[in-house]
């Protein structure tokens, strides 16, 4: 995850979606999840824990809030200076959202059933960090309204590539995700990302049907319900990119 200027430091079957059971998981407990609440990049480290099939805890068991944010970069334990971070049940501290996902995937098996599943979720993950680096640097957000790039360009040409990208991947494999589960962390992270930008434009997926069904069927899935209504360990999450207004 690129660190951002901002104040806050942050940067089944292929024919029904659903959440299969973890494989034998790794660990007992993933640990704990900080991060501010809001969706930016605490979304998809708190979809791949939610839907790994092992137990996390988040801000709702710790508190954390913007106001924790201070004493907390001043202890040193972010190895970045930012969030996300996640502590291992071992003490360990990972920082940098992928690298948080990719850890949830490799101790409860969710990074894919096989080789080409694994180079997928690892693709897609990219592509997750492709698309929020593009609306970042384009799209206006909660803590900087008004950005001096063309805004018009990054609905117009260059999320449109990036979904055309994606179609073409999607329509390749059967079902309407990109694996066999359709919850690689990979397919999350993509997932959360494409999410923020239907927040700002309702029908941006309406070129890339594939797309647009991939998404609409992980939104469904009931672990991704819990976390986008507040109601995981993670709890309340905001909107982080806004509207031009």
């Amino acid at each position: 995850s690129s660190r951002c200027s901002e104040r806050f430091d942050c940067c089944c079957p292929f024919d029904t979606m659903a959440e299969p059971a973890s494989k034998v998981a790794k660990v007992e407990s993933l640990g704990t999840l900080t991060y501010f609440p809001l969706f930016a990049k605490g979304l998809a480290p708190a979809l791949c824990a939610e839907l790994s099939g092992v137990a996390w805890k988040s801000n709702k068991d710790t508190g954390f809030g913007f106001e924790g944010w201070p004493a907390l970069k001043e202890s040193g334990k972010a190895p970045f200076g930012q969030l996300p971070i996640l502590e291992t049940s071992k003490g360990t501290v990972i920082g940098q959202a992928t690298a948080i996902c990719n850890y949830i995937g490799r101790v409860s098996g969710t990074d894919g059933k096989d080789d080409d599943e694994f180079v997928m979720s690892q693709m897609l993950m990219a592509e997750g960090e492709d698309i929020y680096n593009l609306m970042q640097k384009y799209q206006p957000t909660k803590f900087v309204t008004s950005k001096s790039e063309d805004n018009t360009k990054l609905w117009s040409e260059l999320l449109p590539a990036e979904m055309k990208k994606l179609e073409g991947l999607i329509t390749k494999t059967p079902g309407d995700s990109f694996t066999s589960s359709g919850t690689t962390v990979g397919e999350l992270y993509l997932f959360a990302m494409v999410h923020q930008m239907v927040l700002v434009v309702a029908d941006c997926l309406s070129a890339t049907p594939g797309v647009a069904k991939f998404y609409e069927a992980t939104k469904a899935l009931p672990g991704v319900a819990k976390v986008l209504a507040g109601e995981s360990a993670f709890g309340e999450m905001g909107q982080y990119f806004i509207p031009v207004q």
